[in-house]
């Protein structure tokens, strides 16, 4: 939410009052209020000014959907989104708040104080009112709820770079460009989904909140087969998984229609490694999965990136994942391949056309010197590879009779010469 509002306040007013709401609240039913959450103009954020977290609480600013929620003594059994921020939130200091802020309320006191000291003293007669029970939970006698609002959101601020699961910039970027998207659509749906995102990080970071926290680093698992992964993965679904090697899954059994069939909530860092042969997906359910800098060889499981990387997916984050197809990979085998000989016929120090009996480079002769061109036992010789080929003749050039030396006359000769630079 602290994050959320600072990009709300880089926002033009006419985007604002297109996302934002104000809460007014209405005395109603045995000491409780019901709340308007309406929404207000351009020029009445204009008219605001809104600077920091204490202009917002002020002015009772939120995110979510305009409507009207009655009093927590009506008998209404709804309850507000989770995903609503609420950077001012609706409280009675003389009673009791409207249904939805009343069972919100009753769950962060839960986390804040636990279930006897927290849930139970807010809930129930433990409290005479919202004042009185924020203070038994919180044992400070003095304290409101602004104080205990705003003292949270600087605890956030001062921890951001401890983070190191996201960079606090990015994500105000990304709320930034989603509230725009969300002034323009008429909807939250962007804005929703980057919250949802995080949640998803907070939730793999902690072990679906059972351990830890955002502030410490992963314990990084290097793993460096298929085999090892699955067993890991299936053991640990919220790990974080560093790859030291290509992973080949050829051979190895699938179940369930994937590999990893489980719930998968963790992180894969690929170190820029493959994944090769699949015959299924390698995920059975990716939640809130980081998967980044891996690439997958297109197998029988198939060639889209869905098809290789899970069965089903929600809120997954990829990073340069990329599937690479057979024909490239051929490409890349041959030109290893080139590779390998050039670098051959440089450590020898032989001609190409010797090599590879390829075609003579420019400046070649194709003639040896008798060092060059020595027996087996090292000494010096006739070429191994003389008379070994007829001489080519040019096509159509009829062939010359066998003659036996001194045969010619100087006329025979001078017209061998021409016939011979006709044929050169």
């Amino acid at each position: 939410d602290y994050l959320a509002a600072q990009a709300f306040l880089e926002l033009e007013p006419e985007q604002q009052a297109a996302v934002a709401v104000q809460a007014e609240h209405t005395p109603g039913g045995t000491d409780s209020f019901s709340t308007e959450y309406r929404r207000l103009t351009a020029e009445d954020f204009r008219n605001m000014k809104l600077e920091n977290m204490d202009d917002l609480w002020e002015n009772r600013i939120g995110i979510r959907s305009p409507e009207t929620v009655p009093t927590a003594t009506s008998g209404s059994y709804g309850f507000e989104s989770f995903y609503w921020m609420n950077w001012y939130q609706s409280h009675n200091d003389s009673g009791s708040p409207d249904t939805h802020s009343f069972k919100r309320l009753g769950q962060e006191m839960l986390g804040i104080g636990g279930y006897e000291d927290g849930y139970m003293v807010y809930m129930s007669a433990l409290s005479e009112n919202d004042l009185d029970a924020l203070r038994k939970i919180t044992g400070v006698d003095t304290i409101t709820w602004k104080d205990y609002k705003m003292k949270r959101y600087e605890a956030v601020a001062q921890k951001l770079d401890q983070i190191p699961y996201f960079d606090s910039n990015e994500v105000i970027q990304m709320f930034q460009e989603a509230f725009e998207a969300d002034s323009q659509s008429g909807k939250l749906s962007q804005s929703i989904d980057v919250k949802r995102t995080l949640y998803g990080i907070v939730k793999r970071a902690t072990g679906d909140f059972s351990d830890g926290g955002i502030y410490e680093s992963p314990e990084v698992i290097r793993v460096s087969s298929a085999e090892q992964l699955i067993e890991l993965a299936a053991r640990n679904p919220y790990g974080y998984y560093r790859l030291e090697a290509d992973l080949d899954f050829s051979g190895v059994p699938a179940e369930g229609g994937s590999y990893i069939p489980g719930r998968f909530i963790g992180v894969i860092e690929g170190g820029g490694f493959r994944v090769t042969g699949l015959a299924q997906p390698l995920f059975g359910d990716l939640q809130y999965a980081m998967i980044r800098n891996l690439s997958f060889s297109e197998t029988a499981a198939g060639t889209e990136l869905q098809d290789l990387l899970a069965v089903k997916t929600k809120r997954t984050v990829t990073e340069n994942v990329t599937v690479e197809s057979v024909v490239l990979l051929e490409e890349q085998a041959e030109e290893q391949a080139e590779e390998q000989a050039e670098e051959s016929v440089e450590n020898t120090g032989l001609p190409e056309s010797e090599m590879e009996g390829g075609q003579l480079e420019e400046g070649q002769t194709g003639e040896y010197t008798d060092e060059e061109n020595q027996s087996e036992n090292g000494q010096p010789g006739d070429s191994q590879i003389e008379d070994s080929l007829p001489e080519e003749r040019p096509e159509g050039m009829p062939e010359e009779p066998k003659r036996e030396d001194g045969d010619d006359t100087e006329e025979q000769e001078e017209k061998h010469k021409k016939d011979n630079q006709r044929s050169e």
